[in-house]
């Protein structure tokens, strides 16, 4: 028994002798530019309206693509937790409630709001995501952006479930105050245009 012990030991060593080196060379191989590097660093406490612009600015230029593809997934992160900082929904009586998600896009679907960017819409696969507040029943609430040069274009509700992605969302007025009675499980959606360098900005809210 001792000896498939020590032979069981001996394998669960080396495969995590493998993962560390696998990891590694991943890392190795997929380097960021010096350049982004910089300016993680300069925008990590920074002001999200302070920061977006150099974002922006720097996804926007060529001169900052990297041949191993590095950094659009950070970046796209880097500048949805700012995004997300600047937008709410606004309900009396409660602290503002900033969505869970953000996507980039330069279309959406006009009939699901799937926004498929550098990174894939997984809106309808979000249920296990913390929940935006805790709001259950009748609300009227108002969506509010800070965000530079941004326009609100659409506000959709939708239900997480299995055909999430092939029922067409629920259109709301984007003029008039958000009126639903949230259950667990619904959806608040707004979508905005804004400028360079995506044309689509898709807020999710999931209660």
């Amino acid at each position: 028994m001792s000896r498939i012990w020590q032979w069981l030991v001996g394998i669960a060593i080396a495969l995590v002798s493998c993962a560390g080196r696998t990891a590694s060379a991943q890392d190795a191989a997929c380097p960021y530019l010096p350049q982004f590097e910089t300016l993680r660093s300069t925008v990590e406490n920074e002001p999200p309206l302070q920061a977006l612009p150099r974002l922006y600015d720097y996804l926007a230029d060529p001169a900052n693509e990297n041949p191993a593809a590095c950094e659009p997934f950070e970046i796209e992160r880097l500048i949805g937790e700012r995004e997300i900082a600047m937008v709410t929904l606004a309900v009396e009586g409660r602290a503002p409630l900033h969505p869970d998600r953000a996507y980039h896009c330069d279309r959406i679907d006009p009939r699901t709001t799937r926004c498929d960017g550098m990174v894939a819409d997984d809106t309808g696969h979000s249920d296990q995501l913390p929940k935006a507040g805790p709001i259950s029943g009748r609300f009227v609430g108002s969506i509010r952006t800070t965000l530079p040069g941004a326009r609100l274009v659409g506000v959709y509700r939708a239900r997480l479930d299995d055909n999430f992605n092939a029922r067409p969302a629920i259109r709301l007025d984007p003029r008039r105050p958000v009126a639903m009675t949230a259950r667990p499980g619904d959806v608040l959606i707004a979508v905005f245009t804004a400028p360079a360098p995506f044309k689509v900005r898709k807020l999710v809210w999931y209660f």
